[in-house]
């Protein structure tokens, strides 16, 4: 079997492919602390440069080399293509096509999103080689000694930075412990394989034992199962498969135990079996009714889904009447915490089918690059499988995080591309015909192309952030003017200028996420410009009339100045999208019964009856008709 040859240790470090790995690292330590998010945006605007940046390299790729075709390179071309297609698709039939492109608040895991990691992964395939693989194994585990001193700095109470955060305190880069557990398997089992590489030096190896402890220090802090849960089984699939190529019969009671030890582990997280006390925790089973969500959303959309990141705006539509039940009838989701059925009813059959090919066929062909390398090759394929093991491990239970998920489409991209090379290899295709270079041909032409493709993903992200650092600094200049004890002094009234100042930006923006505008047409109002606030507001409602923050925006606001017309009509369109809300039915009884209309009193206090007759809000019903 030929072998690459080994290029002088400068240039492989400097090779494309380390630049990649750099920018995707990044991306995931990236955060901004003057934003109102202050995580996922940022990673945003990050990844779309990196991505734009990319594309210089493609291109240079394909006009240097002249590349033979195979069949693990088309596989992953087509499936990658039509991903993007069935994006593209989503897109067009969702209700906010800004909110499809970009994502939603907090989340933007936007169709852009993903172009972008699309191009993370395509250009991975395309630079990675067997030497510049292990700049990405060096590389992260430099990124994970990173992320994970600064959970344990968060652990030990030193964080420099005072988040408003309502979770376990490991929340690294990412801003929540299920994110931060998460990554620290992926980078713990990068550096548990090289362990077993002859060619990577003691200072790496001792590097990667002390990645390997900080990281299950950090995961152990978090609290978070699916961190233990995802190194776990991302250790012993590696374990089960070396071990099973290399001594077939040990190999074979390793993976019977491993099975067992899944089956075991699966059972506990949802409250069965032996492992349940150690592995359960309630947020397991909200779960169930995020899923059951989604598949209620496929169903009801099976073709177009119900718009790319668009699971928030149905979920209360579609969700059981036992989740309001249960944890209250404010509580809400934007995410179906599980991939797949995230693809499935945000992007409909297509997007999601695609999505879940892309997967296995990652698996199979990594399984067969595994099986086909021998020695070092192998650990190193088997250490990238291992992790990307990991990432879909937590993905069965999570929400897709740019920060982690960055990582898992690197991945992917880099075992389609070593499985790719080792393909033509096996297909007798000599390396210098697979990789003719052309060095007399190259033009300027790959840095025109990417040069016109960064511009605009530059200036998306600079005003991305300005407007992230304009609704952060509007919340802060409205609490400093509630804090002034005299509304007419030189200070209040400068800080009421500043005010509109940050507030105008964000409203004139077309770009500005709605969530946003919603947020600033509450400052307004407190503020005292109620009917620029009741604009902004019924503007909002117009726009997206499935937007229910903005829906009951106009109901509150319009309680606030007394306009019982307007607030009934804003929560009888509430009602139709969310009809398990015992509260919004019992503010609508008090205003019918105020009304004189007691028609419809009754029908309100009967609809809360008929679902939620144990609640306060049933109880406050029968008070407030009865007087």
């Amino acid at each position: 079997m030929s072998k690459e040859k080994n290029p002088n240790s400068s240039t492989e470090f400097l090779s494309p492919l380390t630049y990649l790995v750099i920018g995707v690292s990044f991306v995931t330590l990236f955060f901004s602390i003057k934003s109102s998010d202050p995580f996922n945006t940022p990673k945003l605007a990050a990844l779309l440069i990196i991505a734009s940046l990319s594309i210089n390299y493609l291109f240079k790729y394909w006009q240097v080399n002249s590349v033979q075709r195979n069949k693990v390179d088309l596989i992953f071309i087509s499936l990658l293509s039509l991903f993007l297609l069935s994006g593209v698709i989503a897109v067009i039939f969702s209700d906010s096509i800004l909110v499809a492109l970009i994502g939603d608040t907090q989340r933007r895991n936007g169709f852009l999103t993903y172009l972008a990691l699309s191009l993370v992964a395509l250009t991975a395939a395309r630079l990675i080689t067997f030497n510049t693989s292990k700049n990405l194994f060096r590389i992260s585990i430099l990124s994970g000694l990173l992320f994970s001193f600064y959970g344990i700095i968060q652990m030990t109470g030193n964080d420099p930075v005072s988040w408003n955060n309502p979770y376990n305190a490991v929340i690294a880069t990412v801003g929540n412990p299920n994110f931060a557990s998460a990554l620290m398997a992926i980078f713990s089992t990068l550096a548990f394989s090289i362990l077993f590489v002859k060619t990577f030096s003691i200072t790496f190896k001792i590097l990667a034992i002390v990645c390997i402890a900080m990281s299950v220090t950090g995961i152990v802090s978090s609290d978070s199962r699916q961190g233990l849960v995802s190194l776990a089984f991302a250790i012993a699939f590696f374990s089960s498969i070396y071990l099973y190529l290399t001594r077939r019969k040990l190999g074979w009671i390793v993976i019977s135990l491993s099975a067992l030890s899944s089956v075991l582990a699966i059972a506990g997280m949802l409250q069965k079996g032996p492992l349940a006390a150690l592995l359960y925790k309630p947020s397991v089973s909200v779960r169930g009714f995020y899923w059951d969500a989604a598949i209620e959303m496929f169903k009801s959309y099976p073709l177009t889904g119900v718009g790319f990141d668009h699971y928030g705006y149905y979920f209360k539509e579609l969700r059981s009447v036992e989740y309001p039940l249960r944890y209250g009838f404010d509580l809400t989701s934007t995410n179906a915490h599980n991939t797949f059925l995230q693809m499935f009813s945000t992007g409909g059959l297509f997007l999601g089918l695609s999505y879940l090919l892309l997967v296995i066929s990652t698996l199979v062909v990594g399984l067969k690059l595994v099986k086909d390398s021998d020695s070092n090759q192998r650990i190193l394929s088997l250490g990238l499988l291992s992790a990307w093991i990991a990432f879909q491990a937590q993905s069965v239970i999570s929400i897709d995080n740019i920060g982690i998920s960055v990582w898992g489409w690197l991945l992917t991209g880099a075992i389609f591309g070593l499985a790719s090379r080792k393909e033509l290899q096996k297909n007798s295709i000599e390396q210098s015909k697979s990789s003719r270079t052309r060095k007399n041909q190259v033009t300027i032409l790959p840095f025109l192309i990417s040069t016109v493709v960064l511009i605009p993903a530059l200036i998306l992200s600079v005003l991305l952030m300005r407007i992230e650092s304009n609704t952060f600094m509007a919340r802060n200049v409205l609490e400093n003017y509630a804090g002034q004890a005299d509304k007419s002094s030189a200070i209040s009234q400068q800080l009421l200028r500043l005010l509109d100042q940050h507030s105008s930006y964000i409203l004139d923006s077309k770009i500005a996420d709605p969530n946003y505008k919603i947020q600033i047409a509450y400052d307004l109002f407190n503020s005292g410009e109620q009917q620029e606030s009741i604009r902004v507001a019924n503007e909002l409602v117009k726009s997206n009339p499935r937007n229910l923050y903005a829906l009951d925006a106009v109901a509150l606001l319009s309680r606030e100045i007394k306009d019982p017309t307007a607030e009934i009509e804003a929560r009888k369109s509430i009602e139709k999208l969310d009809p398990w809300n015992g509260k919004n039915y019992l503010q609508l009884m008090i205003l019918y019964k105020a009304a004189g209309d007691i028609t419809n009193a009754q029908l309100m206090l009967d609809k809360i009856l008929s679902f939620a007759p144990d609640t306060n809000e049933a109880k406050s019903a029968i008070e407030e008709f009865s007087k």
